[in-house]
């Protein structure tokens, strides 16, 4: 890939990451596998096949940062997980029922409370107050599946949560902001920090804008800029 088209990639994930506040919400594809018990390369290939992309997707996604995940990303990949690797629901299954879900006009797959019955999913119908399976509309009996968004919220907490020891030290990792030097435990990256320095930023000012790190983080780089 070029350096221009690489430049408009970056630019387009970085601003989707900015926006709303997301950057606290927003997690790599790594991050995501770890929250939810799928595979990187599983994520990456519901990717591929347009069976589920993250949110905030960049056009290439051979770039840095190319597939960013949501918090309501990851309460979907929890219910497909529990679908297919928990409750034995077939990928092709799952496809036809995100196919009939999407007739539905709904968003998510944890907009909904499915249930399972012999491997197949069932949804409730509110207004008939009828359980049906969505892709051949036989009613059944119910048998409850439900997303804690709690719990994933507590996951996520503990992910940004660093061991001690990994403050105010550097790193490098493959993978990681191409193997740049990053804060141990973070992704962000010694040169990032520096620029807010450079700016005029306070140490509490930039912890906002880098929720991962702490004010010894950032205490950490400016006694490095000062050296």
């Amino acid at each position: 890939m070029d350096n221009a088209s690489k430049t408009a990639n970056d630019d387009y994930v970085r601003k989707e990451l900015q926006s709303s506040n997301s950057i606290v919400s927003a997690f790599t594809d790594e991050q995501t596998a770890r929250l939810t018990g799928l595979s990187v390369e599983q994520l990456r290939n519901w990717d591929r096949t347009g069976f589920f992309s993250p949110a905030l997707a960049a056009e290439n996604r051979r770039s840095a940062f190319s597939r960013i995940y949501t918090f309501q990303d990851l309460l979907s990949l929890h219910v497909l997980k529990a679908l297919k690797n928990d409750y034995g629901c077939s990928l092709q299954h799952l496809r036809q029922v995100k196919k009939e879900l999407a007739k539905l006009g709904q968003g998510s797959w944890s907009d909904f409370t499915l249930y399972v019955l012999n491997k197949r999913v069932v949804i409730h119908d509110k207004k008939s107050n009828d359980f049906y399976e969505p892709v051949d509309g036989q009613k059944v009996f119910k048998i409850p599946l439900r997303v804690v968004q709690r719990n994933m919220q507590n996951a996520v907490n503990e992910l940004w949560e660093r061991p001690a020891s990994s403050i105010a030290k550097t790193e490098k990792r493959r993978r990681v902001a191409g193997f740049k030097e990053v804060l141990s435990g973070t992704r962000v990256t010694i040169d990032s920090n520096k620029g807010f320095h450079t700016a005029g930023y306070s140490d509490n000012e930039i912890v906002e804008e880098f929720p991962s790190i702490s004010i010894v983080d950032v205490q950490f780089v400016r006694e490095r800029l000062a050296a």
